[in-house]
């Protein structure tokens, strides 16, 4: 065999091995990628040193538990906040002037007749 033909061999013996390297390095890490994602959806168990991990579904049915105790907090909060818009809305109509019988006009009435006149 001729070195000119044996040099070409081993450079496409050894461009094929970085090939298929590069390609096994490549499917490596998403194969990893897919395995963490099934870990993240399915959970891990424990093991010595490292606490269990919950799946996916049992983490979505530990927050709609919490939503739904939520669900009756605020029910209970929009019937406050009913009354107080009505109690803020008293306090607004004394700060404001009308025909004399709010707070604001008395006030006003008082210092006027308090005043020292000019």
């Amino acid at each position: 065999m001729d070195p000119i033909d044996m040099a070409g061999a081993v450079a496409a013996v050894t461009g094929a091995a970085a090939g298929v390297v590069w390609i096994g390095r490549g499917a490596l890490r998403w194969g990893r990628r897919i395995a963490h994602m099934v870990d993240d959806l399915t959970g891990e168990p424990a093991r010595p040193g490292v606490p269990a991990r919950p799946g996916l579904m049992e983490r979505i049915g530990t927050i709609e538990g919490r939503l739904d105790g939520l669900d009756g907090r605020l029910d209970g909060l929009d019937a406050r906040l009913g009354c107080l818009d009505g109690r803020l809305a008293a306090v607004e109509h004394e700060l404001r002037p009308n025909s004399g019988s709010s707070l604001h006009d008395k006030v006003t009435r008082l210092a006027e007749a308090v005043a020292p006149e000019r």
